[in-house]
């Protein structure tokens, strides 16, 4: 779940579902090019364009649009591995960064989580602090690299179904974020051009559908790596997984900590996931990461959303087919770099 910034003297307070980030450096900007590229000067709107189709999903961006995501994956290239262990997308390991493996909304049991002390080793290079502002407040959420400009995390990060009803505003994406070094955001940070929620969250705020992406102005995901996806397939009970992310109780979302566990069920209806990993307000939107299957150790088979009701376990929104290949259409995008004029004086 997401966390509400609070100054290190104060504790954290508890938020309810869905929950809750501020503003973090800026991007530099060179004599020569703009980039990151300048963000819309429009405003998010809340009110979609044109309606709104209920016979399939489709995406409803910030800025009113609405995207036929069928369309969009028809055209998909042939990148998905088909697999014993479910079809899934590799992950892209940048070759400046060495792995050196893998070592809730509730805490069950004792605290499992660990702090992770290198960020900027991979897979922890790819989760990404995000910080956001609507009517209500700032916040903090997690998110994972998709792409070079792509960023997924929880769809009420984005879009504030049940509460405020309004796109999140001021979003900074900070890969690898550490208040514990200098500097503490290691790729630097990046602003977002629109977010995008399926129609099923923005209309229902149906959990199994709690993720949606951030498109980027940078493309910081070339320095970072971004991770795979997966399917996990029915056989899934018992895997072990890991949640890294920002919680608010552990560091006041400022420093990255990680836990591991097992999935526990994966109900019929393809879109839930359930595990026993610690997790806390913040770490909303954070990888759930199957690190089980070697075939694709670092493939995510879920988005984390909150807790469950049930003191034993977790929940996140599932990847299963269907979003294997919408995230695979969204992980293409990239954001071009705009050059900025060249002006001549004349004589």
């Amino acid at each position: 779940m997401r966390s509400t910034p609070t100054a290190t003297t104060s504790p954290i307070s508890d938020q309810p579902y869905p929950p809750p980030e501020s503003t973090n450096s800026q991007p530099q900007v060179n004599s020569n090019t703009a980039y990151p590229a300048p963000i819309p000067s429009t405003q998010p709107t809340a009110i979609p364009i044109s309606p709104i189709p209920k016979d399939r999903p489709v995406g409803v961006l910030s800025n009113g649009q609405v995207i036929d995501l069928d369309r969009a994956m028809s055209e998909l290239p042939n990148k998905i591995v088909v697999s014993s262990s479910g079809n899934y997308v590799p992950p892209t390991i940048p070759k400046s960064n060495q792995s050196n493996g893998l070592s809730p909304n509730i805490v069950i049991g004792p605290d499992g989580r660990f702090k992770v002390n290198n960020t900027k080793v991979f897979p922890y290079s790819t989760v990404v602090r995000i910080t956001y502002e609507n009517s209500s407040g700032s916040f903090i959420c997690t998110g994972w690299m998709l792409g070079p400009s792509t960023v997924v995390t929880a769809a009420h990060c984005i879009y504030d179904y049940g509460a405020t009803y309004e796109y999140a505003t001021n979003v900074s994406i900070s890969p690898a974020y550490n208040l514990d070094v200098n500097p503490p955001d290691p790729y630097g940070s990046c602003g977002v051009f629109y977010g995008l929620v399926l129609n099923y969250w923005y209309d229902s705020g149906m959990e199994g559908y709690d993720y949606g992406i951030y498109y980027l102005n940078c493309t910081v995901g070339v320095r970072t790596g971004n991770f795979g996806f997966k399917n996990i397939d029915s056989q899934g009970v018992g895997r072990t997984v890991e949640v890294p992310g920002y919680p608010g109780d552990l560091g006041n979302g400022d420093t990255m900590w990680s836990g591991i566990g097992h999935v526990t069920d994966l109900p019929a209806g393809d879109v839930l996931v359930f595990y026993d990993v610690d997790t806390n307000h913040g770490q909303s939107g954070a990888p759930v990461m199957d690190v089980s299957d070697f075939s694709c150790n670092y493939c995510v088979v879920a988005t984390h959303s909150g807790p469950t009701g049930d003191q034993t376990k977790n929940q996140g929104a599932r990847i299963n087919d269907w979003t294997v290949n919408f995230l695979l259409s969204q992980q293409s995008f990239i954001a071009k770099q705009v050059y900025l004029p060249l002006i001549m004086n004349n004589p």
